[in-house]
């Protein structure tokens, strides 16, 4: 994570933030995800062949995870300014932003964390519901709160819950 949001500040600082064209869009995707998803892989690589592991398969695995760190935080860390706080008007709206990030929390503590029911579908609507109240914003910060609750989940490393293979 600390990764991806180095790669997030050097991009708001170095590259053009709105895409205008596809070619546009190829280079910043290079740039922010692809390049150093691709250098983080290789190193991973490297590291596994080196003690005897399956270096192809942990390369693998850490190019998409790099990849994946980077769409999910990359929507909260592009549109993070005082400026977008400004258009949420979080001052008349604390009260409904504390209910749905509450509500997203405790649906994700149950899908990941307690229940031995697939809840996880749940999720997704809580997700939906804080996107479409807070836009962008509120997108990026439900898949950040949901993606650290559901590798924070004692599931998550007992062979049975999201990152089982």
């Amino acid at each position: 994570m600390l990764d991806v949001t180095a790669r997030l500040v050097a991009m708001r600082k170095l590259a053009q933030p709105r895409f205008n064209d596809l070619p546009s869009l190829v280079r910043f995707a290079l740039a922010a995800a692809i390049s150093p998803s691709l250098f983080g892989a290789i190193l991973s690589y490297l590291l596994v062949c080196a003690t005897g592991g399956d270096g192809w398969a942990s390369g693998v695995q850490w190019f998409f995870s790099n990849v994946l760190a980077v769409c999910i935080v990359f929507p909260f860390g592009m549109t993070v300014s005082l400026r977008q706080f400004g258009k949420l008007d979080l001052e008349r709206r604390l009260f409904e932003a504390l209910a749905i990030f509450s509500i997203l929390t405790a649906v994700t503590l149950l899908s990941f964390r307690f229940s031995s029911y697939p809840l996880q579908f749940l999720v997704l609507a809580a997700a939906l519901l804080a996107t479409a109240r807070f836009w962008l914003m509120g997108a990026g910060a439900a898949m950040i709160i949901i993606t650290t609750l559901a590798l924070a989940s004692p599931q998550s490393f007992a062979g049975n819950g999201p990152l089982a293979a």
